[in-house]
């Protein structure tokens, strides 16, 4: 069930910055930051990025093994292909892949099941 929140928070948040774009700058959304960074922010909710990942491991050691690579594949191809189009702020995205990548190491180090490693 904490998927299902999780996922619908970050539905919520990126439809709300979306109609935030449309409204205040209907056409020049791309100098606007704030939105862009909710976007980009509400997909890496939704992939479990770190430092938004705080949902990830709890239901990865609560998922069978199928459930598992669902979620760790096929579920994170769409917010993947969307992030990928909406990369503006480089500085922003560099700043959550080193939270990402150190996260991740210094994280792993303290864990005993593999399905909270992966």
């Amino acid at each position: 069930i904490k998927y299902f929140i999780v996922q619908a928070m970050a539905s919520t948040m990126l439809l709300f910055s979306i109609l935030l774009i449309q409204m205040k700058y209907p056409m020049m959304w791309e100098e606007e930051m704030v939105p862009s960074m909710m976007i980009s922010s509400s997909l890496l909710l939704k992939i479990g990025a770190a430092p938004f990942h705080f949902w990830f491991p709890e239901v990865m050691s609560t998922s069978t093994w199928i459930n598992c690579l669902t979620l760790m594949t096929w579920q994170k191809i769409a917010p993947m292909m969307v992030l990928s189009y909406c990369i503006q702020l480089s500085m922003f995205m560099f700043t959550i892949v080193i939270f990402s990548i150190i996260i991740g190491a210094l994280g792993g180090l303290n864990q005993t099941s593999l399905r909270q490693i992966l």
